[in-house]
């Protein structure tokens, strides 16, 4: 859902920005858009885990084959000191009762490295965490593109996901997973988690807030004329 408005905003607002993909103005500006059209968002809390596209391994046999791997796979990662990693995984072979082993790399987003604590700030202000947008139980994630490395094979072209959620996730009880061109996505959310609020591009810099959301207002007026049904369509054409 809502994957031709996450392709039409980011066009829009990566124009703005020169190129640059920020978690709290995207989000920001896209909160603004839908408050402009009387449609109940959020902003979340909510940090990821990419693995690399596997060209031998199905993700989805493997979310089959092994229950609880999701949780399993995001837990080791983001218990690493790094932002990138790799998890040897052992996974059964169905035709036989061996297991082959397989190496992971991935790429972690929205966690602080070092000695540094979830939710917490670096030196020049800016938060340490990575913020989306749940509309219509619709994650909206404007900036995975941040992750994109030639070197792991993480290339999200466009530089979004949009990913249907569940009240497991929303609450924080459980893992959010996506597989977009080849590469497995697990996010968790930070449902109580509000640090954000202090950031210059969240709510102490007037002006720079009054930018957003003059983008988000003028982005609603120009789809005034299209229904949420069509906003929600893989394929937007703007008007």
């Amino acid at each position: 859902m809502y994957e031709g408005l996450a392709k039409a905003f980011s066009n829009e607002i990566q124009t703005l920005s020169g190129g640059k993909l920020q978690c709290i103005p995207y989000s920001r500006a896209l909160l603004d858009f839908f408050e402009a059209r009387g449609k109940p968002a959020q902003p979340l809390v909510a940090r990821a885990v990419v693995f690399r596209n596997q060209n031998h391994i199905d993700w989805f046999d493997l979310l089959k084959l092994i229950p609880g791997i999701p949780n399993r796979l995001f837990k080791e990662a983001t218990q690493s000191p790094n932002a990138n990693g790799m998890i040897r995984l052992q996974i059964p072979q169905i035709d036989t009762s061996s297991q082959k082993s397989f190496k992971l790399p991935y790429r972690i987003i929205g966690f602080p490295h070092g000695t540094a604590e979830l939710g917490s700030y670096h030196v020049d202000g800016t938060w340490n965490g990575h913020i989306v947008v749940c509309v219509d139980e619709t994650l909206i994630d404007l900036t995975i593109g941040q992750l994109n490395d030639s070197r792991l094979s993480i290339d999200f072209t466009p530089p979004w996901v949009t990913i249907e959620t569940d009240p497991g996730f929303l609450s924080g009880r459980n893992g959010l997973v996506g597989v977009q061109d080849g590469m497995l996505v697990i996010y968790w959310a930070y449902p109580d988690e509000r640090t954000y609020e202090d950031s210059n591009s969240w709510g102490t810099n007037p002006e720079f807030l009054s930018q957003l959301k003059y983008f988000g207002s003028q982005f609603a007026e120009t789809l005034q004329s299209l229904s949420d049904r069509e906003l929600e369509a893989k394929e937007l054409e703007l008007p």
